[in-house]
């Protein structure tokens, strides 16, 4: 059951000839992703996009973007990002810091926030899951795979 579960969990490009598993944010991967018709409703446009896992699952990193539009977060996992392209305001505990293109921020666990994008932005992300998320992470992806969203 725990290779199936790590079979499933990683989804990097490594392999015999690569052993080091990589991904190019800008290969256009993110467009291939079913959104789910928010922009019917006025909502932002949200994709995202796993790319690479560790054989344990405490570590992955994809791709993200949203058209312009307001998100409330809290994860239960820390995030570090790297803003590809547009602009983001951030808002956490009344202060807000302004991402652009080329700057990397750090989000640990827990941390309440609120985006505000003005058109659009785009970001690489790479979550560390705590033991405990693991097994709420890998019951999703059985459930993806199982609906055959994945």
């Amino acid at each position: 059951m725990l290779k199936a579960l790590r079979s499933i969990l990683s989804t990097s490009n490594g392999s015999a000839a690569c052993p080091i598993p990589w991904f190019n944010a800008n290969d256009g991967a993110i467009a291939s992703v079913a959104t789910n018709g928010a922009a019917a409703h006025g909502d932002p446009i949200v994709r995202a996009l796993e790319r690479l896992a560790s054989a344990d699952g405490r570590i992955a990193s994809g791709v993200w973007d949203s058209t312009a539009g307001k998100h409330e977060f809290q994860f239960d996992f820390d995030e570090i990002l790297y803003f590809v392209e547009g602009e983001v305001h951030v808002t956490v505990r009344g202060q807000t810091y302004t991402f652009r293109a080329g700057d990397v921020a750090f989000v640990p666990a827990g941390v309440q926030m609120s985006w505000d994008v003005p058109r659009y932005i785009r970001k690489v992300w790479i979550h560390r899951y705590p033991r405990s998320a693991l097994l709420r992470r890998a019951l999703r992806k059985l459930r993806e795979v199982a609906l055959g969203n994945a």
